[in-house]
């Protein structure tokens, strides 16, 4: 198994990244096992990824390994219908400033 460490993916990468990209997708097309690893935690990694021509399985987060995510599939959720969100106890106050 290959490893190529980085610390991120970002939407605005540096050629090292790129790189480090274009050759997981070298070492797999040629058979060898071989994942892009980031450190750092990205809200929007494995959006991301798609736009360095990855896909899931040739990446590796470590914050999403630690924390035992590393194979969640995607569902789409409108926020309306979250459950997350307490709408029942969520009241929006507009503020008008008024001059004196």
């Amino acid at each position: 198994m290959n490893y190529f460490i980085s610390e991120n993916a970002f939407e605005f990468n540096s050629g090292t990244e790129f790189s480090q990209a274009a050759r997981t997708s070298m070492y797999n097309s040629f058979g060898n096992l071989t994942l892009f690893v980031t450190r750092n935690y990205t809200p929007v990694f494995h959006r991301t990824i798609k736009t360095l021509g990855l896909n899931d399985h040739q990446v590796l987060n470590m914050y999403d390994f630690f924390q035992e995510a590393t194979r969640v599939s995607r569902v789409k959720q409108n926020l309306r219908e979250s459950v997350t969100i307490p709408k029942k106890d969520t009241s929006l106050k507009v503020l008008i400033p008024t001059n004196h």
